[in-house]
């Protein structure tokens, strides 16, 4: 999550190299690192590994990267939207979480009934402290960005549409 893959007291060979592998990441606040996802109709696991978010431009964020984890699905899009907001609210509401997280990850989960969803903020190992900053990592804009793409109203909350062919190389 966040704009920024690494704070920036750790280098500029290492900010460069980490801005490398996703450039888009500044547009789109977030890197998407991989899935596994259980497909019912073809009782088959659509794995796509950590490397494939890197080939995602941003245009295309939605239909060839978060699409295909929702199996189509713009209800269950829709179910997300108070979890994630709950977590941006951490960064946005009084009183603001006081640091800079980078490289940290959020973990969505549903099961087959899509009755139980979670959203979790994973791994802080890279954070700094930012007491007056206004989200120096861009986490917020992550978030902002899963909550424009999820609530998207392309179709009948009820509709689902074709997953996306992912291509693995």
């Amino acid at each position: 999550m966040g704009q920024l893959a690494c704070p920036p007291d750790a280098g500029e060979k290492k900010i460069e190299h980490e801005m490398s592998k996703y450039p888009d990441r500044g547009i789109v606040g977030f890197l998407l690192t991989g899935m596994k996802v259980y497909d019912q109709r073809t009782n088959r696991y659509l794995t796509v590994p950590r490397c494939y978010g890197r080939t995602v431009p941003a245009e295309h964020i939605f239909e060839r990267g978060l699409l295909p984890f929702l199996q189509g699905d713009f209800k269950l899009a829709k179910q997300f939207l108070p979890l994630i907001s709950k977590v941006r609210s951490v960064f946005v509401d009084e009183p603001k979480l006081p640091i800079a997280l980078y490289s940290s990850s959020l973990l969505l989960i549903y099961d087959e009934t899509r009755t139980n969803l979670v959203v979790k903020l994973v791994d802080f190992a890279h954070w700094r402290s930012a007491p007056e900053a206004n989200d120096p990592s861009g986490v917020v804009r992550g978030l902002d960005t899963l909550i424009d793409t999820f609530g998207r109203n392309n179709s009948s909350p009820s509709s689902k549409f074709d997953i996306p062919l992912i291509e693995l190389k």
